[in-house]
């Protein structure tokens, strides 16, 4: 009976528990389709996300790229009048931009795996390159150049040039892009992604070892190197096809003489990749050691036959080289109606010494440009189009035989030392390391000037400036200085304490800039002040001095009027060269390009040269300035194909000269470059 009983429980109990199995091993299945379900909608999320974020790319590149080509035209207005391209070209050129914009996006985001970080930041630093290259068109007519972009660890002293009110937008835009990356991490993300990642306690480890993670994971390997390889390739745009044919590009229709149409005809992107880093020079067949040994026996004998009638060295004078910004006489422009001029005592200078018109090598600024072309001889004009900055791309390595300071350091060792000044930054442009290049012994600059003040706390005053310059003429050993000045630099919201002009009634400008233009005329009556008692100084001295003093460029807020002004207002400034001790000779010079300035310097001093400055002076003979496309002689301006056969011989010798400078092998001996006579 108890054994009936005990095998009927012992069956019951088996029974329960086979029941208990099938019941957990039932559940586990359906805990495995919920987990698989779960985690199948979790990948189809993220699928979901992604496709959002690729559109949000897409759009945003989309975005960019329109209004980097906006950013080439005043006022974000493209005009298709000033771009002579048909506007199918004009569409393409601007879809093929896009595309760079999008692989640049896709390569910061698989790189970052952070689609937020890689959003803001990559809009953040196109909404910058937007209004930096807005900025310069609107000052400058050219847009911003990839080299350029080194001087973003300058920002200081560039937001110190830019006007609060733009300042103020880049914080609302800031603000705002904060706040979309509030909205679609909280929006978006949580809720496509949200009730996936908390359903079940889906774990995490089950996640990380999903097949759309490996998917992801691969894929991002994927487009790093793919687009990597992209851009690789882009920044060596001129040395590869390969991108040419991405944007359906044909590089003869860059147009390397002018930049700005280069930009606006080809697109942003293709412009500026058109402008990557390249030699100085393009090939020149003709150059081989040959041909330099054959230039440099021809100049030696030239600068021999130059010397015998030359009675000085160049180190029997102090010299001072001042680079005046932003200085040109506003009077002298048709369209401005004036009927007196700013600059009476400049003007009083140059009718008793050599002077007259200065070609600037840019419209608006290239300040260090012009200061590179006065100091080496060489020509911004015979570089490849690509080089907007010589400071910023070779100037800090370059050979520097040529430069006039060697004049001084071959030359009287009492007066063998040359200084340069510069009260600003000494960050902007490298000028740090290419005056160290070029053998100044000393270089003095905001932080470290004697004499500081402003007005209006703007920019340094030029009779600070002149002070710091006549205490370093007083120390015998110092033989030559540069001076750079910055009172006239942008920005010129804010007028002078003591205002020296009245508003000018009847100016042909749009009234915004009659202010600045009248703050602008306050500041250059100002210079002109202090360069007469600079000057009457300099005649007080025992010494021999000889200045040069030259405005750098047009100031920035009239490029915008550069279609009603013809090319000698808005590239002509003025220059003089005065002597002390009643030794200035009143010559005019209808037309000057700064590589001559030191010629000049040494024919009113009577100095003897060097070989390579024989080059130059042989060349002034036949051509007195010149850029890319034009060559003035005694005025006139003409083409390549108009000059004679010897200037082009002339003009050829030189560019090798300049080629094996910058771009070759340094044939030429020292002997090229130091003075010698019979």
């Amino acid at each position: 009976m108890f054994d009936i009983i005990g095998d009927a429980i012992k069956k019951i109990r088996t029974f329960i528990s086979k029941q208990t199995i099938e019941e957990n091993n039932l559940e586990k299945k359906l805990t495995i389709q919920k987990v698989t379900s779960s985690i199948l909608g979790y990948e189809v999320s993220r699928l979901l996300l992604f496709i959002i974020k690729l559109f949000i790319a897409i759009a945003t590149s989309i975005l960019f790229n329109i209004y980097l080509q906006k950013s080439l035209f005043i006022g974000f207005e493209i005009n298709m009048r000033e771009i002579d391209v048909r506007v199918f070209e004009f569409q393409q050129s601007i879809f093929s931009g896009f595309l760079i914009l999008l692989i640049v996006f896709i390569f910061l985001w698989s790189l970052t795996g952070k689609f937020v970080l890689t959003t803001v930041f990559y809009s953040v630093a196109m909404s910058l390159l937007v209004f930096a290259n807005n900025q310069k068109v609107e000052l400058r007519q050219e847009p911003v150049f990839p080299e350029e972009l080194q001087m973003i660890g300058q920002s200081q002293e560039l937001l110190e040039m830019i006007d609060s009110k733009y300042i103020a937008l880049g914080i609302n835009i800031l603000i705002m892009a904060v706040l979309s990356t509030i909205i679609y991490y909280f929006l978006v993300r949580k809720v496509i992604l949200g009730k996936y990642t908390t359903k079940l306690g889906l774990r995490r480890i089950q996640i990380k070892h999903s097949i759309g993670t490996y998917i992801y994971l691969v894929g991002r390997f994927f487009a790093i190197v793919a687009s990597g390889y992209i851009l690789y390739f882009s920044y060596n745009f001129n040395d590869s096809p390969k991108v040419g044919e991405l944007l359906k590009t044909d590089k003869s229709q860059l147009v390397g003489y002018n930049q700005l149409l280069n930009y606006r005809v080809n697109g942003f992107v293709t412009g500026f990749l058109y402008n990557m880093p390249v030699k100085p020079m393009a090939v020149i067949p003709e150059y081989s050691q040959e041909k330099m040994k054959e230039i440099e026996v021809k100049y030696l004998e030239t600068a021999s036959e130059i010397n015998q009638t030359r009675v000085t060295n160049f180190s029997d004078t102090k010299l001072v080289y001042i680079l005046s910004e932003s200085l040109f006489n506003p009077s002298k422009v048709a369209m401005l109606e004036m009927d007196y001029s700013p600059l009476t005592e400049i003007d009083k200078v140059m009718q008793q010494s050599h002077s007259g018109k200065m070609l600037s090598t840019n419209l608006g600024g290239g300040t260090a440009n012009t200061e590179y072309a006065a100091l080496t001889g060489l020509s911004m004009a015979n570089f490849q189009p690509q080089i907007s900055s010589a400071y910023i791309s070779f100037a800090h390595s370059q050979a520097n035989d040529g430069t006039v300071v060697n004049f001084y350091k071959n030359g009287n060792q009492d007066k063998s030392q040359a200084v340069a000044i510069h009260p600003y930054s000494p960050r902007l442009y490298k000028r740090i390391d290419v005056f160290k290049n070029f053998g100044f012994d000393e270089f003095l600059y905001e932080g470290n000037l004697t004499y500081t003040d402003t007005h209006n706390g703007v920019n340094i005053t030029d009779e600070s400036a002149y002070l710091e310059t006549l205490d370093e003429l007083k120390k015998d050993q110092v033989g030559f200085i540069q001076l750079t000045t910055m009172q006239n630099h942008l920005p010129y919201g804010t007028e002078f304490i003591d205002r020296r002009t009245q508003e000018e009634p009847g100016l042909n400008l749009e009234d915004e800039d009659k202010v600045t233009f009248n703050n602008y005329l306050d500041r250059i009556k100002a210079t002109d002040e202090a360069t007469k008692n600079f000057l009457d100084q300099i005649e007080l001295m025992d010494e021999d001095v000889t200045v040069l003093l030259y405005g750098d460029h047009i100031p920035g807020f009239m490029s915008k009027y550069a279609d009603k002004m013809s090319d000698f207002e808005k590239f002509g400034t003025d220059f003089f060269i005065y002597s002390n001790h009643g030794r200035s000779q009143s010559v005019d010079f209808p037309i000057v390009s700064p590589i001559f300035f030191t010629n000049l310097v040494a024919q009113q001093n009577n100095a003897k040269i060097s070989a390579y400055y024989a080059v130059l002076e042989e060349l002034f003979k036949h051509i007195q300035a010149y850029s890319r496309e034009v060559y003035y002689v005694d005025g006139q301006a003409k083409t390549y194909d108009e000059l004679d056969d010897q200037t082009k011989e002339i003009l050829e010798d030189y560019k090798l000269v300049q080629y094996d400078l910058t771009s070759g092998k340094e044939y030429l001996s020292d002997s090229f470059f130091k003075v010698t006579s019979k």
